[in-house]
């Protein structure tokens, strides 16, 4: 919580505390990993004439907390404090027959090292000078790239309350597909492969690894991002790590209330896409007119101390609110004039969250912290009739959801000697979310023969699914300083545990069939369960049956060593490795993955140039593995049933529903069979894993202005994808007269034998049954048999930073990256076709659809540029700013593939078994080369923001007014265009037709909204 001052001379000095504060934190580099929720402070102790102080005593407390800690200069004159609570400290450095000096309101943020160089003055020692003393402005101990921001910071900006718009404002970063939600990409990586910490717990996202655990944001003090440059302590991610620190109790009573409303009122919305489908009508293809969204948020602490100076709490309770309005689109009117009925949802989410934090100080250098959070929404979602005349009509009863995240930990930190430390955290996190609702015995039907989807029915909800995830976290570290050395070791294990139950309404629970009405005008055919068939051209209908059941495991440990090395009085080096497993279980416990012995070395080499501190070079390399998602077991090794069923329609009722024949055929990818663990991943299975150079530089320019440059390059080096190997296995069979009887693949399913996870572009090693004697047997399937390329992503950037103030009162901070990424994976996400399904996406599942995959990636945004910043107008009164510029992302055109080239006559025998041919999700377009990311890009996207806070003073609290703008100018530019160009397509004939939406909008930037908040401090 941020505390006020009750006058207003008062008021000014806090301004201006924080004014200062903010110059140093906007001063230094984050130092080391992330995950620690503390900082450092070091220096040495000398005398004006350069004489080295022995056993000078340098004393620090803590203003907030009152704690202190005490140590002495060593031989050379050095000092450091390890494992400090960030907050602002006072420093006292004396010496007898020196004038003691002192510091005050220096500032230790999350991840930072802090230098203060001290010079005593021989002298009275009954007196204390307030100079002498020397902050460095560079962190010259680390190579880590990235920023920090404090609460009070973001309190005077036009940033979104939270983590990733945070995110965004650290430069490499970029807003993931909006499809995947408010979640970020970080230095080329896909937003699945980043990692979260709160007070030390890893709280990333334990499904797909897509965000980060609930929890109410108003309780974060700091947040360090850290883009490169990770120090061996941690891992299990590759893009980038996000750090926060939660707020905390002090020696003084705190309370606050704070109010956010975002109105509809005064929300814009997006831009409506009325074109033509493909049916010649002019429809409204996307209706954006009728969005709307309404939140509210009253976040309620309260803090202080148990126990002065000893053992301090914060609690906090932010209930909220969020309403929403959308309409599906859909054929304006009919061929008679009338109105065409879709459909309109109101939705309301209700979310009540709490936070409580207690450290207690046992001793100065011996604390522990207890931590826990809850957060439980329950949605309500209702369905209207919906026309463009008529609006919104006849409601159905609400559809209701819910989730609950949890999470609690408990941190010990301490010094068991002066020069050795230790941490270690235990902690549980805890996700549930299910929706079970609606008419659960009618089958869910959409008519998709027009653009959109319609519901036709009754019925109300498609399906029920019950999800969970839950964590275990333990790791232990140490910090052991050894003259010029310090060495940082530990260990760490997490466990996490899954389960889902999902299936759609209907009639023959659990294996229902959900129904789309579908319209082709030249017909189609594929291979089915009983070999090919045909749906001729006309009105059909297609069902499908997807039932799962899983509860499946995946473990991993971690140990680390790093020697933090002070070669020179100028070089230091980091020499860190990290060596992993992982490894995954099935739902019958079953270990189908273990990978062991993964060394990450972590190096990095940093020069103060001219020895004065003002001028840093460094060199950084980095290897960072990823742990196979759990979203890969929960689809790979469930129980699952995936039925593909196409039928001829007879008629239609006069209620809209059809009357259906014998069906054409059907194609079944899971039969619901539970193999063994062995059949599930190859046997030679190497990490997903990426290595990371980087070279920069950062110059402090004056007590104002540091800049900084950098060079990144980061490869892909390995990766791990489900893919389909049947066809592999029936070629190579017959080529090396191995008896296959027992591998039929005329009854395989994609989990069941028709794919394997593995590494594509290597040789397959993997257990199988072929003969069918019931003993499984390893072979080796050679990689061009499989006909896939080896899985290639490249990252290139040029960082500019720059950070300081105008006079006094204004105060900048920005970057500029120019940046390339570019190869045939975008990662565990895959953004052209908004598939959110880490491990598991289409981009690997079949040769073909690799044909023409190098290109530029969906993430490639070749320039990035952001500047924000704050400008105290008055004592009370701060104007803040930021703007944003981004270069549009690669278009592809997607289409079918030609029978008659590339993989489908190279790989495949028989082109029939080209199967993903007949999706127009190639790199195909009209039957020609289509690569990847050569169709141009979307457009440019900027934003301005702008914000006003105003602090009153009314009798014993504080009230500050605050008015955030952000798209003040509401540019509606496209993130995303529709990249589907081939439609009807037949590839055995080559005929298709030109979708007529290709190349349109279907997602824009977020229209201009205005956020107010009151906050009152007592």
């Amino acid at each position: 919580m941020h505390h006020r001052s009750k006058t207003t001379s008062s008021r000014w000095k806090k301004a201006f505390v924080a004014a200062a504060v903010s110059s140093c934190l906007w001063s230094h580099v984050p130092a080391y990993a992330s995950g620690s929720p503390t900082g450092e402070l070091k220096g040495s102790v000398k005398s004006i004439s350069g004489e080295i102080l022995e056993n000078a005593v340098v004393r620090l407390q803590h203003l907030e907390q009152g704690f202190t800690r005490e140590v002495q200069a060593n031989t050379t004159g050095e000092y450091v404090f390890k494992n400090l609570p960030v907050g602002q400290y006072s420093v006292t450095i004396s010496k007898s027959g020196y004038d003691a000096l002192q510091q005050e309101k220096l500032v230790i943020n999350v991840g930072s090292t802090v230098t203060l160089e001290a010079t005593l003055t021989a002298g009275n020692v009954e007196r204390i000078t307030v100079n002498g003393a020397r902050l460095a402005q560079i962190d010259m101990t680390s190579a880590a790239s990235g920023l920090v921001v404090t609460s009070a910071e973001l309190e005077k900006l036009p940033v979104a309350e939270d983590i990733t718009s945070v995110v965004l404002m650290a430069p490499g970063s970029s807003a993931a597909d909006s499809d995947f939600g408010n979640i970020a990409s970080i230095s080329g990586a896909s937003a699945a492969e980043n990692g979260y910490y709160l007070n030390g717990l890893d709280i990333t996202d334990m499904r797909k690894g897509m965000g980060w655990t609930t929890f109410p944001w108003e309780a974060v003090k700091e947040t360090q991002v850290i883009t490169g440059g990770v120090s061996s302590q941690f891992g299990r991610f590759i893009g980038g790590v996000t750090n926060l620190v939660s707020k905390s109790g002090s020696n003084e009573f705190h309370a606050s209330v704070k109010f956010d409303y975002q109105p509809r009122s005064l929300a814009e919305t997006a831009p409506d896409l009325n074109w033509y489908d493909n049916q010649g009508r002019y429809d409204l293809i996307i209706n954006n007119h009728e969005d709307s969204s309404d939140w509210r948020e009253l976040s309620m602490s309260f803090s202080g101390p148990l126990i002065e100076d000893r053992l301090f709490f914060y609690v906090l309770y932010a209930p909220s609110q969020f309403k929403s309005t959308y309409a599906n689109p859909g054929a304006l009117l009919d061929d008679d004039g009338d109105p065409i009925n879709t459909t309109y949802w109101s939705s309301e989410r209700d979310r009540d969250q709490v936070f409580a934090n207690i450290d207690f100080y046992l001793f100065s250098d011996h604390s522990i912290n207890v931590m826990y959070a809850n957060s439980k929404a329950d949605h309500a979602n209702t369905q209207y009739s919906y026309n463009v005349i008529n609006g919104p009509f006849n409601p159905s009863r609400p559809i209701s959801s819910e989730r609950e995240s949890s999470f609690a930990s408990i941190s010990y930190r301490g010094s068991l000697t002066d020069t050795l430390s230790f941490s270690t955290t235990l902690g549980k996190i805890k996700d549930e979310y299910s929706a079970v609702d609606g008419t659960s015995n009618l089958t869910p039907i959409y008519d998709s023969r027009t653009s959109s989807a319609t519901p036709v029915g009754n019925w109300i909800g498609t399906s029920d699914d019950v999800n969970g995830d839950e964590r275990d976290v333990f790791r232990i570290d140490f910090e052991w300083q050894l003259d010029e050395h310090t060495l940082r070791f530990g260990y760490d294990k997490e466990q996490i545990d899954s389960w889902r139950d999902f299936h759609y309404h209907g009639p023959t629970a659990p294996l229902n069939e959900i129904l789309y009405y579908f319209t082709t005008a030249t017909g189609f055919s594929a291979n089915g369960d009983n070999g090919a068939f045909s749906v001729p051209a006309g009105d059909y209908a297609r069902g499908r049956i997807f039932t799962t059941v899983a509860d499946i495991r995946g473990e991993s440990e971690a140990w680390y060593i790093e020697d933090v090395w002070q070669l020179t009085d100028t070089v230091t080096l980091s020499l860190g490795v990290r060596n992993e497993i992982f490894s995954n279980y099935t739902g019958q416990g079953e270990k189908y993955v273990e990978i062991d012995d993964q060394w990450a070395p972590r190096l990095s080499a940093i020069w103060d140039v001219f020895g004065d501190g003002d001028h840093k070079a460094f060199l950084n390399f980095g290897r960072y593995y990823q742990p196979i998602a759990q979203n890969t077991g929960v689809r790979m090794t469930a129980q699952e049933y995936n039925i593909y069923t196409y039928y001829p329609i007879n008629d239609f009722n006069a209620d809209g529903t059809a009357n259906l024949g014998t069906p054409y055929g059907q194609i079944t990818y899971g039969d619901g069979t539970l193999r063994p663990g062995w059949a599930y991943a190859s046997t030679n299975m190497e990490p997903m894993y990426e290595d990371e150079w980087s070279l920069g530089y950062e110059w402090a320019v004056d007590q104002d202005w540091t800049v900084g440059a950098r060079l990144i390059y980061r490869d892909l080096k390995s990766s791990i994808e489900d893919s389909a190997i049947w066809y592999a296995v029936e070629a190579w069979c017959a080529d090396t007269g191995r008896d296959c009887s027992g591998y039929d693949t005329s009854s395989l399913v994609w989990n069941g034998g028709m794919a394997r996870v593995f590494n594509p572009g290597q040789d397959l090693r993997m257990l199988e049954d072929l003969n069918g004697d019931g003993t499984p047997e390893e072979v080796t399937i050679p990689a061009e048999y499989l006909g896939y390329p080896v899985m290639e992503r490249t990252y290139k950037a040029l960082e500019l930073t720059w950070k300081g103030k105008v006079g006094e009162s204004f105060r900048l901070q920005g970057s500029y990256t120019y940046s390339k990424s570019e190869g045939n994976t975008e990662g565990l996400l895959r953004s052209d076709n908004d598939q959110s399904d880490p491990g598991w996406t289409r981009s690997y599942d079949s040769p073909e659809l690799t044909d023409h995959a190098y290109g530029y990636l969906p993430n490639d945004h070749r320039h990035k540029f952001k500047l924000w910043g704050t400008y105290q107008l008055t004592e009370d009164t701060a104007l803040g700013m930021f703007y944003s510029a981004q270069s549009g992302r690669p278009m592809n055109a997607f289409g079918y593939h030609p029978l008659d080239e590339g993989a489908c006559v190279n790989v495949h025998t028989d082109p029939n078994n080209c199967w993903d041919a007949w999706g127009a999700e190639n790199f195909y377009a009209g039957f020609e080369p289509s690569p990847r990311g050569s169709r141009g890009r979307t457009p440019w996207v900027q934003s301005f923001d702008v914000s006003l806070q105003h602090v009153l003073s009314i009798g014993i609290a504080d009230l500050t007014l605050k008015l955030d703008v952000i798209n003040v100018f509401n540019w509606q530019h496209a993130t995303q265009l529709n990249e589907y160009h081939d439609v009807d397509g037949d590839p055995e004939a080559e005929t298709y037709s030109v979708n007529s939406t290709y190349g349109k909008p279907t997602a824009w930037q977020t229209p201009r909204y205005v956020n107010l908040s009151a906050t009152v401090d007592f």
